[in-house]
Formats: structure tokens, C-alpha cells, sequence
């Protein structure tokens, strides 16, 4: 990858389906944002896996659609956060992750992988339903006690206590 590779935020403009349209008109309405930390990181990871491949070496979907990976922190941090999310700092998107409810998949060689049930490749409009808490010791909109299977980007199935 070349230090010159930008990315375009022009493309990763919220979706215009009427599901979508209409969740973000209710969240400007009660005062919340109009495109929100979970649609912007789908979008994102869309953009890089159909647009700009080679940026998948910093940031991608794992093989399963069902998690997220950030292979390159520092790339991250430098090449990408400043841009698409106004952060400069890991720990800042790292608090977003945890307020949105996403939870790190743990024993990750090869950089911090991220799942939240709401996330996943194959439907944008499920992260339209995702609800951002409060602050710290405050749940989430998802809430139950079943353990959710994920498979790790080494093939491994890997299960979160929900």
C-alpha cells in the first residue's frame, strides 16, 4: 500500500432506502446524529472491500461477515480514524466500539477483532437498529444471556457469553 492511498467520504454516504432514511430522521428528531458511529463503519468496510482493496490490510471484514478486523493499528490511526470518524486516537474508537456494544473477540494474533450481533456484511440495515448507551455500566439495546458463536479470521469457532 502506498502512504498517497486516500479514501473518499463523498462515497460513503448514508443509504437511501427508506428504512434507513426514515431511522435517521427519527434520531435527528430526538437530538441524536445523523449518521451514526455503527453505519459509518459498515459503510467504511464496504467501501474498502468493494472500492479500495488494498486498504483491507488495515481494516477489513473477517472471512465469516460476521466480525470486523484492524489489522494495522497505527495505519488505522494515522490513514483512516482522522478521516472518517474526527479521532485521532485508537482509544477514542475503541470507546465508540465499547458504547455501541461491540465486544472484542479475544486470542487475536493478528490484531483486534470486533462483533456485535447488529454488525454484520451481508445486511447494512441491521446496524440501522443498533442503539448507542449511555456511558459506562449502562446496557445496550441487545441484551440477552445466550453465548453467540463466532468464527475467528484463523477459521476457530470462538463463543461470546451474551
Amino acid at each position: 500500500m502506498t502512504p498517497n492511498t486516500t479514501i473518499h467520504t463523498s462515497l460513503l454516504t448514508p443509504s437511501t432506502d427508506d428504512t434507513g432514511e426514515h431511522r435517521q430522521q427519527q434520531r435527528s428528531k430526538r437530538g441524536g446524529c445523523k449518521y451514526p458511529f455503527p453505519q459509518r463503519l459498515f459503510d467504511l468496510l464496504e467501501y474498502i472491500d468493494v472500492r479500495n482493496p488494498e486498504l483491507s490490510s488495515i481494516i477489513s471484514w473477517c472471512p465469516n461477515g460476521k466480525a470486523f478486523q484492524v489489522h494495522d493499528r497505527e495505519a488505522f490511526e494515522k490513514q483512516i480514524q482522522p478521516k472518517m470518524f474526527n479521532q485521532s486516537k485508537y482509544g477514542s474508537f475503541n470507546r465508540q466500539l465499547n458504547l455501541w456494544g461491540f465486544e472484542r473477540i479475544p486470542h487475536q494474533r493478528a490484531g483486534a477483532c470486533y462483533f456485535h450481533p447488529l454488525f454484520q456484511s451481508h445486511d447494512r440495515n441491521l446496524c440501522c437498529t443498533m442503539y448507542r448507551s449511555k456511558g459506562p455500566g449502562t446496557t445496550t439495546s441487545v441484551s440477552s444471556k445466550r453465548s453467540t458463536t463466532v468464527v475467528s479470521s484463523e477459521g476457530r469457532d470462538v463463543f461470546l457469553r451474551r
